[in-house]
């Protein structure tokens, strides 16, 4: 389900574990265009001012997702903008009330170890992955790539 919606996915995760979610931003900070991986460069300008930001949902101690984001800060709003800097709130939240739409990308699993240069996980965990872009008119305005703990989501999701 998490890697088939094209909804928020702090909203799903919320729901399965019958409980908040709460974000732990781990970097943040603004980037060059030609920092952006190949792939990720493909869905932006050159002249786009990026936001990248590593970050993970979890409730307590547990640890539920992890993320990396790619943001092209010039179509928000100067409160989405603070909102996000702020580091508060999931994107998901951020941006509940901004028409868009997501494009899902590519979903699958991969271990840690694809990840560990952007995201503090085990190397040796496979995750299920969804890699989407979230599209404001016809300009990618968020890359987003999601880990999944699945482990950890379906043991709370069974309490």
């Amino acid at each position: 389900m998490l890697t088939k919606t094209d909804g928020s996915t702090t909203k799903a995760i919320e729901t399965l574990i019958g409980g908040k979610a709460e974000i732990e931003v781990f970097q943040q900070n603004d980037i060059d265009y030609t920092c952006l991986p190949a792939d990720e460069a493909k869905l932006f300008q050159p002249d786009d001012k990026i936001l990248f930001r590593t970050s993970s949902l979890k409730t307590g101690d547990i640890y539920l997702s992890y993320n990396y984001v790619y943001v092209k800060t010039a179509l928000l709003s100067p409160e989405m903008i603070q909102d996000l800097k702020a580091g508060r709130l999931p994107i998901g939240k951020i941006i509940a009330g901004l028409e868009s739409r997501r494009d899902i990308i590519s979903t699958g699993e991969e271990l840690g170890k694809e990840y560990i240069h952007l995201l503090p996980v085990p190397s040796d965990q496979t995750f299920a992955f969804k890699k989407y872009q979230i599209i404001k008119g016809r300009q990618c305005i968020f890359y987003v790539c999601e880990l999944f703990n699945l482990e950890r989501i379906c043991e709370l999701a069974a309490r």
